[in-house]
């Protein structure tokens, strides 16, 4: 009578010792969504490094700037503290400060001083949006001038009065 093969000898992946010699292949949707999610970080990675970093620079530089003049003009702290001497940080001033030119500039008039009535003055304030573009998103720092027009004959100065990130 002839030999009878155990059941394994009929797998053609087992070998004569009863070693599984096939090997283990990552399925389908891991060789799908592997890469997606190496995209996915990349992307994020890229839009922290092109967006996200220089506007948090650029934020932190022109606070800096706008926190140490409102030291000085309180007579608080730091160098030059109290000295009537220093100017006001202009729209150009920041321009030097960053580089670069705003991408959006907007002339407003607001009421500064919070109260509703339509007889108050409405004082005119430039706002200037600096974007900064990411692969995911588009992130922004928001400059916000207040215009002083004391002087017909000389052209309103912009002090720095406020700055926000988006």
């Amino acid at each position: 009578m002839a030999e009878e093969l155990p059941d394994d000898a009929s797998d053609p992946y087992m070998s004569p010792d009863g070693v599984e010699s096939r090997k283990r292949r990552l399925p389908l949707t891991w060789m799908i969504l592997l890469p997606l999610l190496l995209v996915a970080i990349g992307m994020l990675a890229s839009d922290r490094f092109r967006g996200l970093m220089p506007r948090n620079a650029a934020f932190e530089l022109i606070n800096n700037k706008l926190m140490h003049q409102q030291s000085d003009d309180s007579g608080g702290f730091g160098a030059g503290a109290g000295d009537k001497q220093s100017k006001p940080l202009t729209a150009e001033g920041v321009h030097e400060l960053l580089g670069r030119q705003p991408d959006l500039v907007e002339v407003k008039k607001a009421n500064l001083n919070g109260q509703s009535d339509p007889d108050v003055q409405m004082e005119p304030i430039v706002v200037e949006t600096y974007k900064f573009p990411g692969i995911i998103k588009s992130y922004t720092v928001v400059v916000t001038y207040l215009e002083n027009a004391t002087d017909k004959d000389q052209p309103p100065t912009t002090a720095l009065q406020n700055v926000r990130k988006e």
